[in-house]
């Protein structure tokens, strides 16, 4: 995620190739609501087209969410493999 000009922070996902890809409604002066931030990316970029208010929630950690646990190397023993 980029933090300032030529600053970013490492995530777990990049996903900024698809931010120009987005059919971004015209959000100025808006209060929007982003469900699942994960790390906040959207979050940042509903800020910078000029949101005037972001109501944002996550999960409360990493054993509620649905993404795989990065942290494996292999899968874990409980893991289910007929779930994509």
């Amino acid at each position: 995620m980029d933090v300032a000009p030529g600053v970013a922070t490492p995530g777990w996902f990049d996903t900024r190739p698809v931010v120009d890809l987005m059919p971004w409604p015209d959000v100025r002066g808006k209060r929007c609501l982003n469900i699942g931030t994960f790390d906040g990316f959207f979050t940042f970029q509903l800020e910078r087209r000029g949101v005037a208010d972001v109501v944002a929630i996550s999960i409360g950690g990493r054993i509620l969410n649905e993404w795989p646990d990065m942290s494996f190397e292999t899968p874990p023993a409980d893991a289910d493999p007929g779930r994509a």
